[in-house]
């Protein structure tokens, strides 16, 4: 798994995941996040410029996201609505 060599063993799952990074970052990272989020849990994405925001949303193939923006920047809100 991606972070095994960090001798972090899984099933390893968070209510809370949050993410302050570049878009790079986060376009990278954000399939493992997903896979590490709870059912009900919720992700929160900053660090993303106004215009990429729309991008990630769509990425998240979500309709439970919901969009902030402060001077320029953006930050998402993702709320995990799958269950067992």
């Amino acid at each position: 798994d991606e972070l095994s060599h960090l001798g972090i063993k899984f099933p390893l799952k968070f209510s809370l995941i949050t993410a302050n990074i570049i878009s790079g970052g986060l376009r990278e990272l954000l399939p493992l996040m997903k896979r590490l989020l709870l059912p009900g849990g919720v992700m929160i994405l900053s660090g993303l410029l106004e215009e990429e925001v729309k991008d990630f949303k769509a990425l998240l193939r979500e309709t439970s996201v919901e969009e902030r923006f402060l001077e320029g920047w953006g930050a998402l809100i993702y709320r995990e609505s799958s269950y067992p």
